[in-house]
């Protein structure tokens, strides 16, 4: 499949040429469907697309989304760099010393990203509904809406998981090689449950932990399927419609409470405690990967997405004060969350942590992330972001944030082969690890434009001109994957990303 995909972007690629050369402009109608089809696989076309820096100038345009995406990413990715490189280090006290550090905990506290990629998918989803259920009066195709989305996800996705489960394991060679050959066994035996989006809702098993990253995808799609249930009474039905959303937003809360409350869990994944009755298996199996704990975020996104599409064509202005009070609460609020249990990372300075910091952060530390996300959105589109939003909506991050789904599916197995191809284990240093980051992040984004020129953008295209009759009037919201999801990206011509 890869040597036919090649074989087409090669095609379509000198085609294009040829004719750029001949000084003849791509034609759709004339040239027919067929070669409309080959060209979508053209790496000209495509680069020219994803390296655009073009801003559409439309009131559904959020700027500020395409810095947030990016910067989220490589949170992501500086994250799970410092988890996977932790077990090649031959000084793990120095590390581990490191991570009890103020500066540290913006690494240790990454995790926080992947509800910034649940609040802008919730988000999206909403803003573009209800502007579709205002367009049709209340209609949309299902069958495309949710069609669109799976195809959106799971085309490079299926390639990806391919070459992990196969190819990925004559790469190289190293000492540490037994964990490509590891997660690539798993991708032969759970590649179903990842392309059924279920992978979530399995106990952890080293034999099925295929694409590990992936469990945000699985949640994502869960939502995103559940989503029309939120969104379609919040615009048929406003107060009741508010209602619901609250309704199922504080159930899901409680929810996260009470698996707090019963399993005894550490306010956050620590890697300086690991003391607790709750292990890090209990965590991640019980609340971390599943889509009734990490809802509240998603929930905030559709009623974020519900005020900013119902308040598009309002004139009124926020008072100064109240602007104010935002910024500052908001910054607040996330730098606590960030850096607010620095002073309990270290057990020998506080041995016990007590219950009320674990059932007040715990529960609703991510939630709070949202609401401060929110805010930001809110505010940089609205007018009231400022410096913030000229830097989060700076035209350079929009080729960035094209790429940012490709990164979140390579990223997490590049790094398993990097040091997987390590000699020996090494020596760390903070400015050592550092510089090693920057570095994979330049290359992880290499590797995802190579992918997302190829595959994502050639399989992107096809799928536009297969439904471009009906595809006018439905919905698109894109993984903001990355997953922000994110991923988690929005649809790129409607919200260019």
């Amino acid at each position: 499949m890869l040597s036919l995909v090649g074989l087409l972007v090669l095609m379509a690629t000198v085609h294009e040429g040829w004719r750029m050369y001949h000084g003849t402009d791509f034609d759709a109608k004339q040239d027919g469907k067929l070669l409309s089809a080959l060209h979508c696989f053209s790496i000209l076309n495509n680069g020219r697309k994803i390296l655009s820096m073009k801003v559409t100038a439309s009131s559904d345009n959020f700027g500020c989304i395409h810095g947030i995406r990016f910067f989220s990413t490589c949170w992501v990715v500086l994250g799970h760099t410092f988890s996977i490189a932790a077990g090649k280090i031959m000084n793990t006290k120095m590390i581990t010393e490191d991570f009890r550090s103020l500066g540290m905990q913006t690494i240790g506290n990454a995790t926080v990203s992947v509800d910034t990629f649940f609040l802008m998918s919730g988000l999206l989803v909403s803003f573009l509904l209800l502007r579709e259920l205002d367009r049709n009066k209340g209609k949309f195709n299902v069958g495309l809406y949710y069609l669109h989305r799976y195809l959106r996800l799971t085309i490079v996705y299926a390639f990806i998981l391919g070459f992990i489960a196969t190819l990925i394991v004559y790469v190289g060679i190293g000492p540490y090689w037994y964990d490509v050959n590891k997660f690539s066994n798993a991708c032969r035996n759970a590649w179903w449950r990842q392309f059924l989006y279920i992978n979530n809702l399995f106990p952890l098993d080293p034999e099925y932990g295929c694409m590990g990253q992936t469990w945000y995808l699985a949640v994502d799609m869960q939502l995103f399927f559940v989503s029309p249930l939120f969104i379609y009474p919040l615009w048929r039905w406003r107060k009741w419609g508010l209602a619901w959303l609250a309704a199922v937003g504080l159930t899901c809360q409680a929810v996260v409470f009470y698996v707090y409350a019963r399993d005894d869990l550490h306010p956050t994944v620590w890697t300086t405690r690991l003391d607790g009755s709750a292990t890090t298996v209990d965590y991640f199996d019980h609340y971390y990967v599943k889509p009734w704990t990490r809802a509240p975020p998603y929930l905030v996104g559709i009623l974020a997405g519900w005020y900013l599409h119902v308040t598009k064509q309002s004139q009124n202005r926020l008072a100064k004060p109240l602007v104010v009070l935002g910024w500052t609460l908001s910054s607040a609020v996330g730098l606590a969350i960030v850096y607010g249990l620095t002073p309990y990372v270290d057990p020998s300075k506080v041995p016990e942590i007590s219950t009320l910091l674990k059932m007040t952060y715990g529960p609703l530390h991510r939630t709070a992330w949202a609401f401060v996300i929110a805010w930001i959105i809110f505010a940089c589109s609205r007018g009231y972001g400022g410096f913030v939003n000229r830097l989060l909506s700076w035209k350079g991050f929009l080729p960035l944030g094209r790429m940012t789904y490709c990164v979140y599916l390579i990223h997490y197995d590049f790094l398993v082969v990097y040091y997987s191809a390590m000699r020996k284990r090494f020596y760390y240093t903070l400015f050592e690890q550092f510089t090693v980051c920057f570095g994979l992040l330049v290359v992880t984004f290499g590797l995802a434009f190579l992918v997302s020129v190829t595959l994502e953008a050639s399989f992107l295209n096809l799928e536009k001109l297969v439904f471009s009759s009906k595809s006018k009037s439905q919905p698109r919201e894109e993984m903001t994957a990355p997953p922000a999801d994110e991923k988690l990206n929005t649809e790129r011509k409607k919200i260019d990303a």
